[in-house]
Parts: structure tokens; C-alpha cells; sequence
């Protein structure tokens, strides 16, 4: 369970939702004859990554140094609520509130620093009139009324909420850098990539992710990452002007650990081999019995997972799921009953081979990029776990069946 909630933790790690209504002017509010600040410094802050799982893909923040009223803030929008007494059904569900915070910013950074994660800072050159209409928005998003909106890992989450501060307050004549050019890059890929070292967790999360995620990035959706916010803020335009004046590394950070042991494969690689020897070594055949049933528990469990998390919960990225064909969740009780001089195991059995089959034709044909490489030992010894199901109804029993 632990693990299981740890992998959900990635998923809703990038926050989403809709925080205030777009409607909202924020010309119209300059135009109330509010207070201006002449003095205001605004940054975009981009923090590396980290070796926590939670710290996987950095992290972004707006710093607003408001030099009339003497404060130094950063707006953070991955802000959760640890004390819900329902967080983690909440968290599980995809129902868990995030919320945008100011605070001092000297506190955020401080943290980055014991992370030992860097840290860096692009100063923007605005007008004032241009740096009070980003001030007013994000003052207006931490109203207590605004503040709070639902999550989605990939589509709309904490860095693009700080993208999307550019456009809704300066307009459309605010232009980011075009950080994918002619590249045709899936999410799941990038994310992969940022996972690459984190094997078990990029297994799960491939597991858990549907094929929403295998779509090709846009350009703006592609800074659902803090380090494409950061690249295409690093030469966006406003009115044709650069409006980035300085980038600062305000903290340094240590390079990731490398970890090349691959887990996963190396655990499904080992229950591959374990299928194979006492299926085909008669001193063990004793022991057959006891692995096949493990193989069609564990992938029933991961089935029962995977169909919770795409039709129960609200996180958009993991419907249309397609390992549930191979991670069949009816396994879990086949696991658990006799199918031996069954008739009916020998149709449940074509059904698996057929599933096995069709799984396989879904990653070449593109359809979801499934974590082939580790699934692959698991699909082989399913198929002979059903071979083995269909070979055990007798002879007279098939012709009844045909």
C-alpha cells in the first residue's frame, strides 16, 4: 500500500485544475483605479529535481519582490493540505485539493537548499504597468474564494498554472519560446526520461498511466515541466521584446545518483524463469501449482489497480488503460478457485492467449507505449500459465466445448 501511494504521489504531484474564472479581466481591475507599485521585481523560480520520489520533476514558483512594501514572496500553487482528516481517500481518489500560498520567500528557498536541489531565477523586464497586472492576478488567485482548485498530473498542474499567469494577465501579445520546435515528443517519453534512473517508479507510473499520455506534446503543453516553463520563458517575448533581463543560479544542487539496476525487469525476469523451470522439470512439478496461481494473482491485483484507477478516481491521465488486457483482473479470483477438468478453463484460457496477443499488438501498433521491456518476462509466463490451463481440460471435455 505504501508503494501504491507513493506512485500516486507522482500522479498528483503536478497540480491541476481551474483556479479562477478566465472571465475575469485583470485590465479591468488596473482600470478600477487601484493601487499601483511602481517598484515590483518579478521572477519565474525553477528548482531541480530531487533524489525524493515527490522531487522527480523540480518544481516552479513566482517571486514578486514588492520593494514599496518592503516583502519578498514567492506564490507556490503545489500547496496540499496534509491535516485533512480524509487526505489520503482525497489523494487517492484524485479529489484532494491544491491550493496557491504566498510566503516569504526566503523559506522556500531554504528548503531547496537542504535538498541540496538548485535553484534558479529569470528576472523579467516589464513595464510597471505590465508587472502590476501579473501582481494583481496572482493576488486575486490567493483570495480565499480562488485559491483552491482539483489537480492533474500532466494536463494542468502547478508549472502550467504559472504559465498560464503570462497569457491571462499580459494577453496574447505574450509569446513563449518554442521549446519542441519539429520534435514529436510524447509526454509519457519526457516523463520517462525524468524517471529514467527511478526504475520501479517509472515501471508503476507506465503501469498506471493511460494512453492519454502518449500523445505528442504541444508547446505549451510541454511546460507542464518546470524546465520547459523554463526554457520557453528564457526567450518569450512581450510585444516583440525579450523579457527576460538576468537569470541567476541562486542555489546550487548535486547531479541525481544513478541506479543501474533495473528492478523491475530483473523481479519479472525471475518469475519468468521460475514459470518456466517447474513447468518443464518434473522433479518440481509439485511446485507448479504454487507459481502459476502467484503469477495470476499478482497480475489480477495489478489489474483491479489499474481498472480502480481509470474508472474510480478523477485522475484524467490514467483512463484508457490498455494493460488491463494483459493485467486481467478477473485472474485474481482464477488464482484463488480449481480450473483443472474445468470446461470452462479452456475458454478463459483462449480469452488470456487472445489478451496476450492483442497486448502486444497495442505497443508495436503504437496505440500505448506499454513498459514492454519489463511486462515482456510477465506476458511469456502468462501465456504458458494459459497454455498450461488449456492443455488441462481432457479430451472428451474440448469436444464438448468446440
Amino acid at each position: 500500500m505504501k508503494y501504491l501511494i507513493s506512485l500516486l504521489y507522482i500522479i498528483v504531484i503536478m497540480c491541476s485544475g481551474s483556479l479562477w474564472a478566465h472571465t475575469d479581466s485583470t485590465q479591468q481591475v488596473l482600470d478600477n483605479n487601484e493601487k499601483l507599485y511602481p517598484e515590483l521585481t518579478i521572477s519565474l523560480i525553477t528548482c531541480g529535481p530531487g533524489d525524493e520520489l515527490y522531487a522527480s520533476f523540480g518544481h516552479t514558483g513566482l517571486r514578486i519582490i514588492n520593494h514599496d512594501l518592503n516583502t519578498d514572496e514567492v506564490y507556490n500553487y503545489g500547496m496540499f493540505n496534509y491535516s485533512d482528516p480524509n487526505f489520503y481517500t482525497k489523494f487517492t481518489l484524485g479529489k484532494l485539493d491544491y491550493y496557491v500560498a504566498k510566503y516569504a520567500f526566503k523559506d522556500f528557498i531554504a528548503e531547496y537548499i537542504d535538498d541540496d536541489r538548485f535553484v534558479k531565477e529569470q528576472i523579467l523586464e516589464l513595464a510597471p504597468s505590465q508587472k502590476n497586472a501579473i501582481y494583481k492576478y496572482v493576488e486575486h488567485n490567493i483570495l480565499p474564494a480562488n485559491r483552491t482548485y482539483k489537480y492533474d498530473f500532466v494536463f494542468d498542474n502547478c508549472a502550467t498554472r504559472v504559465r498560464d499567469i503570462f497569457s491571462e494577465s499580459l494577453g496574447m501579445n505574450f509569446i513563449f519560446n518554442d521549446v519542441i520546435g519539429n520534435q514529436s515528443i510524447s509526454y509519457r517519453t519526457i516523463i520517462n526520461t525524468y524517471l529514467s534512473q527511478r526504475h520501479w517508479e517509472r515501471f508503476g507510473i507506465n503501469l498506471l498511466l493511460g494512453n492519454q499520455i502518449d500523445s505528442n506534446m504541444t508547446n505549451d503543453g510541454s511546460m507542464f515541466l518546470p524546465d520547459f516553463l523554463h526554457g520557453a520563458i528564457s526567450f518569450a517575448k512581450f510585444e516583440g521584446t525579450s523579457v527576460v533581463a538576468k537569470e541567476n543560479l541562486l542555489a546550487t544542487g548535486k547531479p541525481l545518483e544513478e541506479n543501474p539496476v533495473n528492478g523491475p525487469l530483473l523481479i519479472t525476469f525471475s518469475l519468468m524463469i521460475a514459470v518456466i523451470v517447474v513447468k518443464f522439470t518434473k522433479p518440481l512439478k509439485g511446485l507448479q501449482a504454487v507459481f502459476f496461481r502467484l503469477i495470476l494473482l499478482i497480475s489480477g491485483i495489478l489489474g483491479v489497480i489499474i481498472l480502480f484507477m481509470w474508472l474510480g478516481t478523477n485522475h484524467q491521465s490514467c483512463a484508457n488503460n490498455f494493460n488491463i488486457l494483459w493485467a486481467f483482473p478477473a485472474n485474481i479470483i482464477i488464482a484463488f478457485i480449481s480450473y483443472k477438468s474445468k470446461v470452462w478453463s479452456k475458454l478463459y484460457a483462449l480469452i488470456g492467449m487472445s489478451l496476450i496477443i492483442v497486448t502486444v499488438l497495442v505497443h508495436i501498433i503504437g496505440l500505448q507505449n506499454l513498459p514492454f521491456l519489463e511486462i515482456l518476462p510477465l506476458l511469456v509466463a502468462l501465456m504458458l500459465i494459459y497454455i498450461d490451463m488449456y492443455q488441462l481440460v481432457p479430451a472428451s471435455q474440448k469436444k464438448v466445448v468446440a
